[in-house]
């Protein structure tokens, strides 16, 4: 499975790269939204993380081009804002998810784990009528 990790904070991108090849990913980083809109369109990913707050593009903006452009795969969104606000912003630009900082990296793991297996994910989903826990 291939990741690609869009992070300006040294000490975050370092430690979450470490962690997921730890988890046997591969992972791309970036370091900027227009270095992860070069990374995104030219390689094919499984799962993109992006941070919402990045430098010359912004994680949401980033997100929504990469929609816009039919990108199917799973996107989530790292962010410190902690507001309905920000959570709607993200999820109308086509966010899968979205995960706050700071954070357990184990929990981060758990997370990329689900959008990395959703055939397993399903599986384990509970229904009723149309409500799915």
């Amino acid at each position: 499975m291939r990741i690609l990790l869009v992070e300006d904070d040294d000490a975050l991108r370092s430690l979450l790269t470490q962690r997921l090849r730890a988890e046997q990913y591969a992972v791309d980083v970036a370091i900027d939204g227009h270095q992860g809109w070069d990374y995104a369109s030219t390689y094919e990913y499984d799962l993109l993380i992006l941070d919402v707050v990045l430098p010359k593009l912004d994680g949401v903006t980033l997100c929504k081009t990469l929609r816009n452009q039919n990108y199917a795969l799973p996107i989530l969104l790292l962010t410190a804002q902690n507001t309905r606000d920000a959570k709607r912003i993200g999820w109308e630009a086509g966010a899968d998810d979205y995960f706050l900082k700071p954070y357990r990296t184990d929990s981060f793991l758990t997370l990329v784990q689900l959008y990395l297996k959703p055939e397993q994910a399903k599986s384990e989903q509970l229904r009723f009528a149309n409500l799915t826990l």
